[in-house]
């Protein structure tokens, strides 16, 4: 669901299969989500990442702020073994709430991006959404 709560949820279809975060084995030691909002001083860097059982997608941000911004994004899904590892720039990714009192990051995106093993096949990301509990360090 579209929640703004830091709900720690995020989920999208590829290619029209769900994909979503899950309660992974072990993920008490590393977290299977997490979200830092890391203040330089002259830039800002938003990195936000979520593994689930079938696959991990993660985000940089450059300058975060609300609405439409550019990101770095990677991902790999299990579901497209072929398409094991892509890192491109996404314009979809929109943030709709960063909070950096309370340490919440929402927001939704949707992008195509090519397979890093064979360029012809073409990933479609869609109603990709992200409700997170963020990390602030200034």
């Amino acid at each position: 669901p579209k929640t703004q709560t830091g709900a720690n949820t995020m989920g999208c279809l590829v290619d029209g299969k769900l994909w979503a975060t899950g309660k992974l084995p072990g993920s008490f030691k590393f977290p299977a989500m997490s979200a830092r909002y890391l203040d330089y001083g002259e830039y800002v860097h938003l990195n936000f990442h979520a593994q689930g059982n079938v696959g991990r997608i993660a985000f940089v941000v450059k300058n975060p702020y609300i609405g439409q911004n550019e990101a770095k994004v990677s991902c790999s899904f299990d579901i497209y073994s072929e398409c094991y590892v892509m890192t491109d720039s996404t314009k979809n990714l929109i943030i709709t709430k960063m909070d950096l009192e309370k340490g919440i990051l929402s927001g939704n995106f949707t992008f195509d991006i090519p397979c890093k093993k064979d360029a012809d096949k073409i990933l479609h990301i869609t109603e990709g959404r992200f409700d997170l509990r963020m990390s602030v360090y200034k």
